[in-house]
């Protein structure tokens, strides 16, 4: 298994559209992925997020965080995000 977990600030846009969206359209879409194991999206208050992903194997998350990133570009134009920290393994 391989973990990918992901701390974020939101610094502009509101932390409910996000989780909505997150909720509506990414989380489905992703759970679609190959390997998929599990993810997390949490509210920690403050604008701060983390999200925590599960996958089979390296090679699947990391096509995962490609998978996120378009996502993002292409869902969350409206929304900025400062990345603090990445963990994996």
């Amino acid at each position: 298994m391989f973990a990918s977990i992901r701390r974020y600030r939101l610094t502009r846009g509101s932390i409910d559209k996000l989780t909505r969206r997150v909720d509506e359209s990414f989380a489905e879409q992703i759970s679609s992925q190959p390997g998929f194991i599990s993810y997390e999206f949490m509210d920690c208050g403050d604008g701060e997020i983390m999200t925590i992903s599960m996958f089979a194997g390296a090679e699947q998350a990391e096509a995962s965080r490609e998978f996120a990133q378009r996502w993002t570009g292409e869902n969350l134009q409206d929304l900025d995000f400062d990345s603090m920290e990445a963990l994996r393994g």
